[in-house]
């Protein structure tokens, strides 16, 4: 349920977000009736808005359900709406709406993936899971979820837009079938219907962010899991096939386990006098890029861990002792679009915090000013190590790391 003062908060927020898009002062509208808020962003009249710039946005008061309608006026939306509107008893949701959309009162989505699935004419979207929110995925995504081996799932894989979107299809579909006198769909069932759908995977980014829009493919994970209902073909297994490197001299004997070690030596670890001078030049290029409303800040613990490990080039792929081990780079460029992400995430855990790494545009790997590491994705926000050797051992063994509390503790 969301109320009045939930629904001008959330106004406020889209508003300022626009304000920063645009370039202008805009300023929230809240209308309300009896099934909803119609929310939209206004301007002065002396500002020119192309079409599609200011949305007219309605969220439902009883499921929290956010839909986006033209720019006509409130009680034109309020009749269309109302005739749109579902009847008869709700679907089963995965993740209940009004949980994740009042997150958005104090927390940037970003970073985040948007799934739509397109299945008979109609598209249905979801947003990985974030936050101390329930999950209740349908039976048949729970059962490939129980059934996976230790160290097959991606850290939160669970919380993936991927896996949320289908068991809302499934849920949807069952619902239909119910109303008809059918069985729930089996397997076999599930995979015949979404044989013809297609899935499509966006990243949700800060604005400036070339990395956001289409993905290039789903996670790890994911993309086992989209083969297995049919949404992708086999082939598509090629990506996530283990690989591991070749035996080879460890640098510094003693400081990683073995795997880790010969791991780290195949992305290229390889100690140099010349490893400040590299790590030096990243953090500036990656200070020189500003976010809409915050910049990146340097601290000692940035060069430390950068000079320590200039440039990787992740070099394991596999199941891992816990989760599945996903390749990732330290090279700091590839995340520098992440200052408005940062200080936002750095405002729950109260330090500040620096970018580093990247597990292949489906996360930000950062360093605080304590030198602590910690992994920001679609499915929150991630411990990884009170500094970049534990760190890297937890990513590169598999290891599941700890999930950072809506309170900020882990």
């Amino acid at each position: 349920m969301i109320d009045r003062e939930q629904a001008e908060q959330l106004a406020t927020v889209w508003a300022r977000r626009d304000s920063l898009r645009l370039g202008h002062e805009c300023r929230p509208v809240v209308t309300e009736f009896d099934l909803g808020y119609v929310i939209t962003s206004t301007v002065s009249t002396q500002v020119r808005t192309l079409p599609g710039d200011l949305p007219t946005t309605v969220v439902d008061k009883e499921t929290g359900e956010v839909s986006t309608w033209p720019r006509v006026p409130p009680d034109v939306v309020e009749q269309l709406f109302r005739r749109s509107r579902p009847t008869g008893p709700p679907v089963p949701r995965t993740v209940d709406p009004a949980s994740q959309l009042l997150r958005e009162i104090r927390r940037l989505p970003t970073p985040t993936t948007a799934a739509h699935l397109t299945i008979e004419g109609r598209i249905f979207t979801a947003h990985g899971v974030k936050g101390d929110v329930e999950l209740h995925h349908h039976p048949l995504v729970r059962a490939y979820l129980d059934e996976l081996p230790d160290g097959h799932l991606v850290r939160g894989g669970d919380r993936h837009a991927e896996l949320v979107v289908v068991s809302d299809v499934l849920y949807e579909y069952d619902q239909r079938r119910a109303a008809e006198g059918i069985a729930p769909m089996d397997t076999g069932d599930a995979k015949d219907l979404l044989g013809s759908a297609r899935i499509e995977v966006f990243r949700v980014r800060e604005t400036a962010d070339p990395n956001g829009g289409p993905a290039d493919r789903p996670c790890d994970s994911c993309i086992n899991f989209l083969v297995h209902f049919n949404l992708l073909p086999w082939s598509d297994r090629g990506w996530t096939a283990p690989w591991h490197p070749e035996p080879a001299a460890d640098p510094e004997p003693g400081r990683f386990p073995p795997e880790v070690a010969q791991a780290l030596v195949a992305a290229g670890w390889r100690p140099h006098f010349g490893d400040e001078v590299v790590a030096m030049s990243a953090i500036r290029d990656v200070g020189a890029v500003r976010g809409s409303s915050h910049e990146h800040s340097v601290f000692p613990s940035v060069a430390a861990t950068l000079t320590a490990f200039p440039s990787l080039v992740g070099a394991r792929l596999g199941p891992g002792e816990q989760v599945w081990i996903s390749r990732f780079d330290l090279r700091p460029r590839q995340v520098a679009h992440t200052a408005d992400t940062l200080a936002d995430f750095a405002a729950v855990i109260g330090v500040r915090l620096f970018p580093i790494g990247t597990e292949n545009q489906h996360s930000i790997i950062v360093v605080d000013e304590q030198g602590r590491i910690f992994a920001l994705d679609q499915a929150g926000e991630w411990f990884l190590g009170a500094d970049i050797d534990g760190a890297l051992t937890t990513l590169l063994l598999g290891r599941a790391p700890a999930r950072v509390r809506d309170d900020g503790t882990w």
